[in-house]
C-alpha cells in the first residue's frame, strides 16, 4: 500500500454525492408524468415542488456549495509512514505531525444511507489542532471520509449527527476558534 495518499476535489466525487438528488427527483418526475399526464401545470405539481424544494432539493444545493467553497483548489496529502498530514490551499500550506492533532470530529446527517434525503451522504471531518487551529476535510475530497481519515492516521473521531451537517464555527466542545478554519494559519 502507498504512504502517500492526496486528496481533492473532484468531478466524480461531487457527482457521487449529487446522483441521488437527480435519480430520486427524475424518479418522482417520472411517476408525475406517469399518473397525472403531461397536463403539468397543475396546482398539485405546485404544492409538490415547492414541498420537496424546501426539504431536499434546496438543503443539498445549500450543503453541497458549502463544501464545494471550504475544499476549493485544496489538497490533504497524507503520509502514513512518515506520519504527517499536508493542507494546501490558496497558495499557503500547514503541514503538522499526526503527534499534532488534538482531536477528530465526525460531523454527518441522521438516516445516513436509507435515501430518504439526498444530503444524507454529505458530512466532514473537522481535525482539531494542538494550537486551536483546524482543518476540515469534506466529503466532496475523501470518499467515505471518516473511515479513511480514521485508517490512515489511526485517530479515533468523535460523532456528532445533525439533521444537516453544515459547517458550523462553533465547535460543539464551547469554543469558538478565531483562526481561520481553512487550517493555515
Amino acid at each position: 500500500m502507498a504512504t502517500t495518499q492526496t486528496f481533492t476535489v473532484t468531478l466524480r466525487q461531487q457527482c457521487i454525492l449529487l446522483s441521488l438528488l437527480v435519480i430520486k427527483n427524475s424518479i418522482l418526475a417520472g411517476a408525475y408524468i406517469y399518473y397525472f399526464g403531461w397536463d403539468v401545470p397543475t396546482r398539485l405539481l405546485y404544492y409538490v415542488f415547492a414541498f420537496l424544494f424546501l426539504i431536499d432539493i434546496l438543503p443539498t444545493i445549500v450543503v453541497h456549495i458549502q463544501y464545494l467553497v471550504k475544499n476549493w483548489r485544496s489538497v490533504l496529502t497524507i503520509d502514513t509512514e512518515k506520519k504527517i498530514l499536508r493542507y494546501e490551499r490558496s497558495g499557503t500550506s500547514l503541514e503538522r505531525s499526526f503527534d499534532e492533532i488534538n482531536s477528530m470530529h465526525y460531523y454527518g446527517s441522521y438516516g445516513r444511507g436509507s435515501g430518504v434525503y439526498s444530503f444524507e451522504s454529505y458530512r466532514y471531518v473537522r481535525i482539531v489542532l494542538n494550537d486551536g487551529s483546524h482543518i476540515i476535510i469534506t466529503c466532496l475530497m475523501v470518499n467515505n471520509v471518516e473511515k479513511r481519515l480514521e485508517g490512515l492516521t489511526g485517530i479515533k473521531m468523535e460523532k456528532h449527527l445533525r439533521v444537516l451537517a453544515l459547517i458550523t464555527v462553533k465547535h460543539p466542545g464551547g469554543y469558538e476558534n478565531n483562526k481561520a478554519d481553512t487550517g493555515v494559519p
